[in-house]
């Protein structure tokens, strides 16, 4: 995120350009890891994320062991 943000600041993309890129390579490191580790649950079945105009937020949940 922290390079994302550098390069919109440095005005040499737009967030847009950041936001489709940091989906595209989450979708892509996903879609590589249910083939490599079918085994393994989703890697972020917890984390959320909600867009409006005015701010992007994240939210992360932890489960607890039973």
């Amino acid at each position: 995120m922290g390079t994302g943000w550098a390069r919109v600041e440095a005005q040499k993309h737009y967030p847009t350009d950041v936001l489709v890129g940091a989906a595209l390579g989450n979708f892509c490191a996903t879609f590589a890891a249910g083939i490599l580790f079918p085994h393994l649950p989703a890697p972020l079945e917890g984390l959320d994320m909600r867009v409006a105009p005015e701010r992007i937020e994240f939210s992360l949940v932890f489960p607890l062991a039973n």
